[in-house]
């Protein structure tokens, strides 16, 4: 997965590399959708779009609330 997260990250913002990287080596990566190289993909393919991609969206959206209790919890001395 970190191989696709590197090739959209290139895709959408090709400024940032700038002249700086020539290349970029992909070791043990998938080319293709993870789903469909997962143990489960006959159960997963189907459920992607409807059920798995919004709950991504919605760990996205509370991502902070997330980052906020953690530092809340490190602070608490109780």
């Amino acid at each position: 997965m970190g191989g696709m997260i590197l090739l959209t990250f290139c895709r959408l913002f090709p400024e940032s590399l700038g002249d700086r990287v020539a290349g970029l080596v992909l070791v043990d990566t998938t080319y293709t959708n993870p789903i469909k190289t997962a143990i489960l993909s006959q159960i997963l393919t189907p459920l992607q779009k409807p059920l798995i991609e919004p709950l991504l969206y919605v760990t996205i959206a509370l991502a902070p609330i997330s980052w906020l209790m953690s530092g809340l919890s490190y602070t608490n001395l109780n």
